[in-house]
């Protein structure tokens, strides 16, 4: 397909409905090729997921209310299974920890990047599914490198790879909450009128699928033909004017810092305009120091910041035609990992 006859870039994913999902796990307890990943934040606490009831024998435990039926024979088969390990032994009984496990869970985007940066073809996309052929593997990691939700795992000993999504469905099929769904996943470039023009999509996007020209274009613009549907942009996009995050989580920014290098700047102030832009009512960037000629023309000024005003956005430095601005963007990575890094730097 060419850059000027794609009109909509498709794929199928599985999606969670997280309004819906109450976060148990039991997805990615069976999910065959370990594609979901399941965090808690606080170890040891029940997250409800039911394989205890699965393998009691009498089916004599309640999760959700933490207690043992009289006619637990304690068999301690819920205590070697529990995946958080929430059930111990109190006395002369088996008790359940409760509380908020204050857990997360993401599963693998089928954005094919780990068949794009596999050296060796041996993770396939098929249009539907990623296939992998252990013979051609050889542990390299690469695919775990560039993950942007961390399900990739290599397993070096054995030359081998778990975590990507094979689209069997089974966790459609065993969701509690039907939380997970399949659907069809579509982008056609759009970007809304409410981009600050920051030029953040241009700098996490991994093929290069999105340009901007600052002086030129109004807003980034998107060549369908190289874009995965990955959603690292609208993902880390600030002000959410991408519209397709479906299966990725949203990035969290923690903050960031901003450096002008003032001998390599020219007083231009297009910094300036951009931030006001922006900001709307203030601008966190002014050029000072100019001097006005006869002609009114500024000259001899130097962009400086105000840092409690500043929200490093980058949309200064994506305009600077003297490249002297740099933005360091600071984000969780305790969420997403691989290539969806914790540091983004504009430009």
């Amino acid at each position: 397909m060419t850059a000027k006859a794609a009109q909509v870039v498709t794929k199928r994913k599985i999606v969670r409905d997280l309004e819906k999902c109450a976060l148990c796990g039991l997805c990615s307890y069976k999910c065959p090729p370990n594609a979901i990943k399941f965090m808690t934040a606080a170890p040891g606490i029940c997250t409800e997921c039911g394989l205890c009831v699965e393998v009691c024998p009498i089916k004599a435990v309640d999760p959700k209310t933490g207690t043992f039926k009289p006619s637990c024979t304690k068999c301690m088969r819920c205590l070697r299974e529990c995946p958080v390990g929430a059930i111990y032994v109190e006395g002369d009984h088996l008790a359940i920890r409760k509380g908020d496990p204050q857990a997360f869970i993401v599963n693998c985007t089928l954005c094919t990047l780990c068949v794009q940066n596999c050296p060796r073809g041996a993770l396939v996309y098929d249009g539907i599914r990623i296939k992998f052929n252990p013979e051609k593997c050889d542990g390299c990691g690469r695919c775990e490198e560039v993950c942007p939700v961390g399900t990739i795992k290599v397993i070096k000993e054995q030359q081998s790879v778990i975590g990507w999504c094979m689209f069997c469905g089974y966790c459609v099929r065993i969701c509690p909450t039907k939380a997970l769904s399949i659907k069809t996943v579509q982008w056609d470039g759009s970007i809304s009128d409410s981009c600050i023009r920051c030029g953040v999509c241009v700098s996490v996007c991994p093929t290069k699928a999105i340009r901007f020209d600052p002086i030129t274009m109004g807003k980034p613009q998107v060549d369908l033909s190289k874009c995965i549907l990955c959603e690292l942009c609208a993902s880390h996009c600030p002000v959410n004017a991408i519209p397709i995050l479906q299966t990725l989580p949203k990035r969290e920014f923690l903050g960031g810092r901003i450096t002008i290098h003032e001998d390599q700047c020219v007083g231009c102030g297009l910094c300036e305009t951009a931030c006001l832009n922006v900001n709307k009512e203030f601008t966190a960037i002014k050029v000072e120091g100019y001097v006005v000629e006869e002609n009114g023309v500024k000259k001899g000024g130097v962009a400086k910041v105000d840092l409690e005003k500043c929200t490093k956005c980058g949309a200064c430095a994506t305009i600077c035609p003297a490249d002297c601005i740099k933005v360091v963007r600071i984000y969780d990575d305790s969420k997403v990992s691989g290539i969806a890094e914790k540091v983004v730097m504009i430009p």
